[in-house]
C-alpha cells in the first residue's frame, strides 16, 4: 500500500476559498475509484510556517498512485483549481 500526503499553502488572496478546495478534494473518493482512503484537513493553528490544507490518501500500488496522478479528474478540475489558490505545495510518497 503506498500513502500520497500533500500540503498546501493558500494565496492571501485565496484563503476564502479555502472551504470549497476543501470540498472538491474530498469529491475525488467519489470520482476516482483507485483511491482506498482519503482524509482531507484544514489547518486549525496558523503560523508563518504552517501549511493550510492537507491530503492523505492511501492507494494499493504505485502504479495505483501513477494512475490517480494522471486521471482526469486529478489532472484537470483539481490542479487547475490548486493552481489558481495555492503558492506553495509539497508531497511526500511512502510505502506502507
Amino acid at each position: 500500500m503506498v500513502k500520497h500526503i500533500v500540503l498546501m499553502k493558500m494565496k492571501e488572496e485565496s484563503k476564502a476559498k479555502t472551504e470549497e478546495f476543501r470540498e472538491l478534494l474530498v469529491s475525488m473518493k467519489e470520482n476516482i475509484a483507485l483511491i482506498k482512503t482519503l482524509e482531507v484537513g484544514v489547518n486549525i493553528k496558523p503560523s508563518p510556517r504552517s501549511f493550510d490544507i492537507s491530503i492523505e490518501a492511501c492507494f494499493d500500488s504505485e502504479q495505483d498512485l501513477q494512475s490517480y496522478l494522471d486521471h482526469p479528474y486529478h489532472t484537470g478540475p483539481i490542479l487547475e483549481f490548486l493552481r489558481e489558490v495555492t503558492n506553495g505545495v509539497s508531497v511526500i510518497d511512502y510505502n506502507i
